[in-house]
């Protein structure tokens, strides 16, 4: 079965909303096993499971357990979602 992955470019809308929230970038990434060189635009594609643990993340860190929602508000349209590699 291959792997589920994400176009790495929806990082940048869940970081935007993390700062929006005040939450720390690097602490924000590590909790989710990831480091900022993971960022865009150093590697293309990023697992499901990490992105899923980033937005966890955020959700835990904000108290919002509907944040995923902000970043759906915040990410733009394109051809950026999920697929299987």
């Amino acid at each position: 079965m291959p792997n589920s992955s994400a176009s790495n470019r929806l990082i940048d809308p869940i970081v935007q909303v993390a700062r929006h929230n005040r939450q720390e970038i690097d602490t924000l990434l590590a909790n989710a096993g990831l480091a900022r060189d993971a960022l865009p635009p150093s590697a293309p594609r990023l697992e499901s499971a990490t992105l899923e643990k980033l937005l966890e993340q955020l959700a835990r860190s904000t108290g919002n357990g509907r944040i995923a929602l902000r970043v759906a508000d915040a990410t733009p349209p394109g051809p950026w979602g999920p697929s299987a590699s």
